[in-house]
């Protein structure tokens, strides 16, 4: 019977229930691993395969924008419960979740009842969620946690004169030593200015979920269709844990503030300002890279990369370089050996993946094989992808990267927030009839 219903269901609605089921699945537990949210995250993975590939990609229908704003206050009723950080001070952690609650209830009435204009909405959505992060953030000053560490000394080592990639940070947990930035040059280069005026470069993820946010009500107002940008855009500041990536300064909001700003730049036919940000997608996280065949398989995009362009995007890719260069050694070790299953310091072994459920069953996971098999498998869903020319190319992201982190270990809460990024813009691109940007174009 489910098999039938949702074989009637049209992509955009797959994508919906998809969104949920994946906010279902990594919210309560904070994405580490159980049974009942692993099972959950394979039924919000299955719909989405289903829409990805399809058979045709239907247009959206008039009352999708009312399934729309329904999933908006759903997963804006879910964050209402499951709001904080986990190092807040308790009493603050009880204010903000009560702003947090009168948010939701006041949006809801100006909505749907007041009939609110979307300028004031958009106004509205700002000033509470710019009030909350800063209350977060206040409240949580010392989050117990490496990459909120290492975001806010880098930076000083570096300018310093010190080699982030070969210092050792403040120890936090008892049994590991922080010798190791695991993550590229631009995540201590661009919270620099944060660090120095504010002393925190959590300050750096509000700016740009903040941008985010407004390039997704731009979008919709670009076609004419500002109210509902205006509740996507609150929907996307107050999704369910949003604040406690912020806690925990995970970069993943960084990079999805740069493909918005890539995806508006490009429509608006920007050519060399999208292929900078087209760069700086690729320089925090090294896993990304496994998605440029993606946006090369789109001819306009490859048909920009000229000798004329090429410096417009290099020039992020320049401080990767540069540290390569100076000490390879301690670069690759900690962009690349320290993420291994042997050498990494998160606990894979409660990840919420495919390899967790496979130990847990005694299964061999944690070897040279079971990598080279997991990176052929997203590989092959890439490629199947890339054949898809009437699919957008966040979609085909958002399926790319939620293959490839439920099958390998490094797969935890900030992970699946960014997939659930990308499907969340890529439903409001559905709404606005936009196409961009599939292979074909």
């Amino acid at each position: 019977m489910l098999y039938y219903i949702i074989a009637l269901m049209t992509s955009l609605r797959l994508k919906i229930f998809s969104v949920i089921f994946l906010f279902l699945a990594i919210t309560p537990n904070l994405g580490f691993f159980n049974i009942p949210s692993f099972i959950l995250l394979v039924f919000s993975y299955g719909l989405l395969i289903r829409a990805g590939f399809a058979s045709q990609q239907a247009p959206a229908k008039p009352e999708d924008r009312s399934w729309f704003i329904g999933i908006v206050f759903i997963l804006f009723a879910l964050a209402s419960l499951f709001y904080g950080g986990l190092y807040q001070d308790k009493v603050m952690l009880e204010i903000g979740k009560i702003l947090h609650m009168t948010t939701l209830v006041f949006l809801f009435y100006k909505t749907l009842i007041s009939k609110t204009s979307g300028r004031n909405l958009l106004i509205i959505a700002l000033a509470m969620y710019s009030l909350i992060a800063i209350l977060t953030l206040k409240s949580s000053p010392t989050p117990i946690i490496d990459a909120f560490i290492q975001m806010k000394e880098a930076p000083l080592a570096f300018l310093q004169g010190m080699n982030p990639y070969d210092i050792v940070y403040t120890k936090i947990y008892a049994n590991v030593t922080p010798d190791y930035f695991t993550f590229l040059p631009m995540g201590f280069l661009l919270p620099i200015p944060f660090v120095l005026i504010l002393g925190d470069p959590r300050y750096l993820l509000l700016t740009a979920n903040i941008i985010a946010a407004l390039v997704i009500y731009s979008q919709c107002k670009r076609n004419k269709q500002e109210e509902l940008g205006a509740i996507a855009a609150a929907g996307f500041l107050f999704l369910p844990r949003a604040f406690y990536m912020l806690e925990h300064m995970f970069l993943d909001q960084l990079v999805f503030a740069f493909y918005s700003l890539w995806l508006f730049t490009y429509l608006a036919k920007k050519t060399k300002l999208w292929l900078l940000l087209l760069a700086m997608f690729f320089t925090f996280k090294q896993h990304l890279l496994l998605l440029l065949p993606l946006f090369l398989g789109n001819k306009n995009i490859k048909n920009h990369l000229t000798i004329k362009n090429a410096p417009y995007f290099a020039l992020p890719f320049l401080p990767i370089l540069y540290f390569l260069v100076i000490n390879p050694g301690a670069f690759l070790n900690d962009t690349l050996v320290s993420l291994t299953s042997a050498h990494i310091t998160s606990p894979i072994n409660i990840s919420l993946s495919l390899s967790t459920f496979l130990r847990n069953a005694h299964f061999q996971v944690d070897n040279l094989g079971y990598l080279l098999v997991s990176l052929a498998v997203t590989g092959i869903v890439m490629f199947l992808l890339a054949r898809k020319k009437t699919v957008s190319l966040t979609l085909k992201i958002a399926i790319t990267l939620f293959t490839f982190h439920l099958l390998l270990h490094h797969s935890f809460f900030n992970h699946y927030y960014l997939i659930a990024c990308f499907l969340y813009l890529d439903i409001i691109l559905d709404l606005l009839g936009e196409k961009f940007p599939g292979t074909s174009i």
